[in-house]
């Protein structure tokens, strides 16, 4: 639902832009594929993971690259947790306000490793959803407090969780 809560608060936007930080299939369980697809979205998505790349094509059952299935994202596959943002985000012209963060990592803790992470100095989002994973192990309650904690100091006002796993949050002066 993370996509049907960035279109109520951003009022059903046309042509956005996201950062999708833990994409996994561009179609299935996707937090960005709707707003792509169907509100002309563009934007970032980023996994460690290759399997829509020609090499694992035949693996997975498809003869659809993740270009094909998603034409308007650019697709990065790298360890999120090494990624320098700054320079990420420069190199592929990213605006400074944002409409949708997306963080979603497995392990969870490298969630919040990425939070951390990001330039958020630098860039605005009007609508992020952290997966805090607060119900799956002992760190899931720390990962939420420190993320809560953390975003609060940076501007954002957190909404709501669902399911003790997903956290959403908006910056109040963007949304």
């Amino acid at each position: 639902g993370q996509d049907k809560f960035v279109r109520e608060m951003l009022k059903n936007k046309k042509n956005g832009f996201f950062i999708d930080i833990g994409c996994y299939q561009p179609i299935t369980i996707s937090n960005t594929y709707l707003l792509e697809i169907e509100d002309g979205w563009t934007g970032i998505g980023i996994d460690i993971m290759d399997h829509f790349e020609e090499s694992n094509l035949k693996e997975n059952n498809s003869s659809k690259h993740w270009a094909d299935l998603r034409p308007n994202t650019k697709h990065i596959i790298a360890d999120a947790v090494s990624i320098d943002y700054s320079a990420l985000f420069k190199l592929h012209k990213v605006p400074s306000i944002v409409d949708y963060l997306s963080l979603d990592i497995e392990p969870p803790d490298a969630t919040l490793k990425v939070l951390f992470k990001l330039p958020l100095d630098d860039y605005k989002f009007r609508v992020i959803t952290f997966e805090t994973d607060e119900y799956r192990d002992s760190n899931g309650r720390y990962r939420e407090e420190k993320s809560r904690e953390y975003l609060k100091t940076k501007g954002y006002k957190y909404i709501k969780t669902i399911n003790q796993q997903d956290d959403f949050y908006i910056h109040p002066e963007l949304v």
